[in-house]
């Protein structure tokens, strides 16, 4: 299945404090978050509607799916769990 398929079975809304540029200890490259990718993860498929920043990302080049955890600690940072 093609990126541009799975982005047309995305059933993502990812809430806009946690779309943007991110910086990650450790990490040289920046992470990019927007309303379909997570620039580390892949692409966005389901987001759970009881819980408001737990979304399911598929990465194509390694075919796995991860269930991600975003937890905002501040305006300016947050964590998140895989």
């Amino acid at each position: 299945m093609s990126l541009s398929s799975l982005s047309l079975l995305s059933s993502c809304s990812i809430s806009s404090s946690l779309i943007g540029i991110w910086i990650q200890p450790g990490l040289n490259d920046l992470m990019t978050i927007n309303n379909t990718w997570f620039s580390l993860k892949g692409i966005c498929l389901n987001g759970q509607q009881d819980i408001k920043y737990k979304y399911i990302y598929y990465n194509e080049q390694t075919r796995c799916k991860r269930c991600i955890l975003f937890i905002p600690r501040h305006l300016n940072a947050l964590q998140y769990r895989e």
